[in-house]
């Protein structure tokens, strides 16, 4: 592995961020069961209602429903409006690692944090998530999200996954 920084430019779209996000809790959370028990639910509910007399079983489905759907709105809600409320997302930055460090640079600032700062890696086909906190699940902030669109090509791509790889390890 070369000694080389790699360099990437950070520009999140919306749908990209919304898509990245929806990929964590899929992963870490099964939000997919969450939804479809969710909208079995809701269908026992509404047949519940429309052909039995058992009306306190509609109550019971129903304050379960509301329990269960908590998450659809987690899932299909606050990923839009976390990118919408967050400026920084927004703006144009740049992640340099190097063995030593990682700089994170925007127009506004520049800062460099330690490798110990991160825990762990996750990555799909489309993005690398970094996590401060080695406990992803239980994590009070957001991974860092790095969509692999923005390495210059496969080599770079590789070199920055084995350099991830020794230094989490």
């Amino acid at each position: 592995m070369t000694t080389d920084s790699i360099t990437v430019q950070l520009d999140y779209t919306e749908r990209e961020y919304v898509s990245a996000v929806r990929l964590y809790y899929n992963h870490y959370y099964h939000a997919k069961t969450y939804l479809a028990a969710s909208v079995l639910t809701i269908l026992m509910g509404i047949a519940f209602w429309q052909y039995t007399q058992a009306r306190p079983v509609f109550l019971g489905v129903a304050f379960f429903s509301v329990l269960v759907s908590i998450p659809i709105g987690y899932y299909v809600i606050f990923p839009i409006t976390a990118y919408r409320r967050n400026q920084r997302l927004h703006q144009l930055y740049w992640m340099t690692f190097s063995e030593s460090h990682i700089e994170v640079k925007s127009q506004d600032t520049t800062s460099q944090l330690k490798w110990q700062f991160y825990q762990t890696m996750w990555e799909n086909e489309q993005f690398f998530f970094l996590f401060a906190d080695q406990r992803p699940l239980f994590a009070d902030q957001r991974p860092t999200i790095i969509p692999k669109r923005t390495f210059e090509n496969q080599a770079q791509l590789s070199r920055f996954r084995e350099l991830v790889q020794a230094k989490l390890a």
